[in-house]
């Protein structure tokens, strides 16, 4: 019988990330489910249902970690944008427009989203790594998808301010 490894990036998110109650049996059910010819989409998929169920289980069982959590990111965004862009805005705009056309954009991106996020969830994670899946979730949910997503924040607070906003919202997500 030949073995068949499942994708190991998967394996190793599951075990970085995954809950630790059950860890060691569900890494070993899936391999199993694997071995009998399952695909690599179907492992996939069922890693990432695997963190995200854990994920959301610790932040209803840790709430006022969940809650320091995000105030945590709020204010690394905060001091973020405080400390770093408002004081260098002038050395920014002139190193801005010596940039190619082409290229603004991309550096644009760089220096005002993907930097305070990758280091707002590297600060949060760091300083929560018993529940790093849950709370990097946390504040992706309550910090990030507000500024990305402000119509879809406004439906899923609505949804949780009563029921029937649910299939407005549900319509939402299944767009996307």
């Amino acid at each position: 019988m030949t073995v068949v490894r499942p994708p190991a990036v998967a394996t190793w998110l599951l075990r970085r990330l995954g809950r630790r109650e059950r860890l060691e049996s569900l890494a070993g059910d899936l391999w199993e489910e694997h071995q009998q010819r399952r695909s690599s989409v179907w492992y996939w998929r069922q890693v990432v249902a695997a963190i995200a169920l854990g994920a959301c289980q610790d932040v209803r069982d840790h709430t006022w970690l969940t809650v320091r959590a995000v105030l945590i990111g709020y204010g690394v965004l905060w001091l973020h944008f405080s400390l770093l862009v408002q004081p260098t805005t002038s050395f920014l705009n002139e190193y801005y427009l010596s940039l190619p056309p082409g290229i603004r954009g991309p550096v644009f991106f760089i220096l005002l989203a993907v930097v305070p996020w990758a280091g707002t969830g590297w600060v949060v994670g760091r300083l929560h790594r018993s529940h790093l899946a849950a709370v990097v979730l946390a504040v992706t949910v309550f910090v990030f998808l507000p500024m990305v997503f402000p119509e879809l924040a406004r439906k899923v607070a609505n949804a949780l301010d009563h029921p029937r906003y649910v299939p407005a919202l549900a319509a939402q997500v299944w767009q996307h």
